[in-house]
């Protein structure tokens, strides 16, 4: 069998290409970009630090990067195996536990971001200006 011969462009293309198919496809991308975009949104119009906020796109960055491993991962042994494996179980459970922590570190970065401007927004409604 003959290896097909890729050059730089054309292997730039597949991995976008891999990146639609996985949003496509898989649904916790899509869950993944609706709430990138959620969290996103807000810092056109609240007033944060450029650090903060790309701290917050360096951590969404990372959560569909490890995302996009632990479907990976999850794919390949679902090719190697249709029977349940306990270390096949393992390294499925352990690789979306990576995704759980990196989720959650946005999470907790997000409300860092945003706690201040839902302070004063419950303030102003709830007591008043």
């Amino acid at each position: 069998m003959i290896k097909p011969k890729y050059h730089f462009f054309h292997r730039i293309l597949l991995a976008i290409q891999g990146l639609f198919i996985a949003i496509k496809r898989e649904r916790h991308m899509k869950i993944h970009l609706v709430v990138s975009i959620l969290l996103l949104t807000p810092l056109f119009w609240i007033q944060t630090s450029p650090v903060k906020i790309w701290i917050l796109i360096v951590l969404l960055a990372l959560l569909f990067v490890v995302e996009l491993i632990n479907t990976a991962i999850e794919t390949t042994i679902d090719l190697i195996t249709r029977r349940f494996s306990y270390r096949a179980k393992l390294a499925k459970d352990m690789s979306s536990g990576a995704v759980l922590i990196v989720a959650t570190l946005a999470l907790i970065f997000s409300i860092f971001i945003y706690w201040p401007s839902m302070y004063n927004l419950m303030v102003g409604v709830f007591v008043g200006s």
